[in-house]
């Protein structure tokens, strides 16, 4: 099947006030005190410098809940290909932003009930906080 049967991904991205440093340090905060998994921190433009090349800073943040994940995995188990969920923190020198797949596209893509699609609204309730205190 080619892609263009899948519909588009829906990206949500948010302006913060603070560095790219500063904006995954309060949402590392906020994955602690909401009692979420850290799973990875991975700096793109680190990386990207071993090969030479200048990227601008980048770095993904990957966390969860185990107990949506279950829920999510057993609704749907190709979901876990999008899991643990994910936003990126980048910065074009101008502005940091945070930008993450919205919780809509996700559900739709796995035909999640609304039940379980209502609780990857904790995506937009946790960057909410990071935008609101960087």
């Amino acid at each position: 099947m080619s892609l263009e049967h899948f519909p588009p991904i829906r990206v949500v991205t948010k302006a913060t006030r603070g560095s790219v440093q500063e904006t995954v340090a309060r949402l590392v905060d906020i994955i602690t005190i909401k009692d979420l998994r850290l799973f990875a921190m991975i700096d793109l433009a680190q990386d990207a410098q071993t090969v030479g090349a200048d990227v601008p800073q980048t770095l993904l943040v990957m966390f969860g809940e185990a107990r949506l994940a279950a829920q999510i995995i057993t609704a749907a188990p190709l979901a876990a290909l999008d899991l643990p969920l994910k936003v990126l923190v980048s910065s074009d020198g101008a502005q940091t932003v945070v930008s993450y797949e919205s919780p809509r596209s996700l559900a739709s893509r796995h035909h999640l009930q609304p039940n379980v699609a209502n609780k990857l609204g904790l995506l937009n309730s946790v960057t909410d906080a990071v935008v609101a205190s960087v």
